[in-house]
């Protein structure tokens, strides 16, 4: 009896358990150590930086890299290094503020599809379906110039084509969950719908979604930098790694170093993210990658 009792009520790993766990692993200790430093280094931008990143100095221009511009300034003079401080706060606003609303949104929608009339969930997984089908930079193209490349603008095009993707692991997921044993138990002894789903489901779905959120973190910063290169995305004169990218190719013949000031940072973001996300689900569930 007592053995039967602790296996079913084995908890799951604590916090320290799961931070010493991630931290052993070389390649989340490497995520976890170049996300800290970007999210440093986008915070205190205003702190770091040692010129303003908008300040013009014609007399400077394409200045080599040196004590005074680490990276050398760019067509106007203004200091790349400081630039690319602040542009890593437009990409991580944009990577967090869409993610994050297109995981609440597919939540929602999920949760709907799963449990809404059989017509409700066809409709539903046929909308999801399709939109996942149109490729985000045509859409990009095509939606962009209507409403003005800008902020807003690269967020909501992120928003719109990403939900669809965690609408249909959260429909997939719910659905499975409905047919778990203790999902039923609890059924069975009159909980209602809103219990199930708040006190039995959301725990087990919130997690895995918040980690796939995470490992598509990097894919959200390389597709605004590529937005802001096409001129869809950020207005110059603010700073953006995709504007930088764009500024660099376009005076590649007078200076290479804005196509690696920029260039940089967007390799260590998707590597720094990538890795991390992949240590926090082999540390929070090692099954993830095999269910969908």
């Amino acid at each position: 009896m007592n053995a039967t009792v602790k296996t079913a009520t084995v908890p799951a790993p604590s916090r320290d358990a799961a931070w010493r766990r991630l931290m052993r692993d070389p390649m989340g200790l490497f995520g976890f150590v170049i996300v800290s430093a970007l999210a440093a280094s986008a915070l205190f931008a205003h702190v770091i930086a040692p010129h303003d990143p908008n300040a013009i100095d014609i007399a400077n221009r394409f200045a080599l890299p040196s004590g005074d511009h680490f990276l050398g300034t760019d067509q106007l003079g203004r200091d790349v290094f400081s630039r690319t401080l602040y542009g890593g706060r437009i990409a991580l606003i944009v990577a967090l503020v869409s993610t994050g609303s297109a995981a609440a949104i597919g939540l929602v929608i999920g949760l709907v599809a799963a449990y809404g009339p059989r017509a409700v969930d066809n409709a539903i997984v046929l909308v999801l379906d399709t939109m996942r089908c149109y490729p985000t930079i045509i859409f990009a193209l095509a939606v962009g110039p209507l409403f003005g490349a800008g902020l807003g603008t690269v967020i909501a095009i992120m928003v719109v084509t990403t939900f669809p993707f965690y609408g249909r692991i959260v429909r997939t997921q719910t659905l499975a969950l409905k047919k778990a044993e203790f999902v039923l138990s609890a059924q069975s002894s009159g909980a209602s719908a809103a219990r199930l789903v708040f006190l039995h489901m959301l725990p087990n779905i919130i997690g895995p979604l918040l980690i796939l959120a995470s490992m598509d973190i990097p894919i959200v910063i390389a597709a605004e930098a590529g937005l802001s290169f096409l001129g869809v995305g950020v207005k110059p004169p603010t700073p953006s790694w995709g504007i930088i990218l764009d500024e660099g190719y376009r005076s590649v013949q007078h200076t290479s170093w804005l196509v690696v000031a920029a260039g940089i940072p967007l390799v260590l973001s998707t590597l720094g993210f990538t890795f991390l996300g992949e240590a926090l689900r082999d540390t929070f569930d090692p099954k993830l990658g095999r269910r969908f």
